[in-house]
């Protein structure tokens, strides 16, 4: 899934958001609203993430959600 996909879905991609990132708050998931960038300032935050190792994960993510939405 493109990530601007996932923008325009983050109602439906926020509980999936919550889930792979358990020390987000449902708030956080909120105000994050599909911002590729604050999603990565979070991970940085609450993980203690490089910028690549936030980088990584958030492609990872995106994979994961391609693979699921395939018919």
């Amino acid at each position: 899934m493109e990530w601007k996909q996932i923008e325009g879905k983050w109602k439906d991609v926020a509980p999936h958001v919550q889930r792979r990132w358990d020390k987000f708050s449902q708030d956080e998931v909120h105000g994050i609203a599909g911002n590729r960038d604050q999603l990565m300032g979070k991970l940085r935050e609450k993980y203690g993430l490089s910028a690549e190792d936030a980088d990584r994960q958030v492609k990872e993510f995106t994979g994961s959600l391609t693979m699921a939405t395939r018919p």
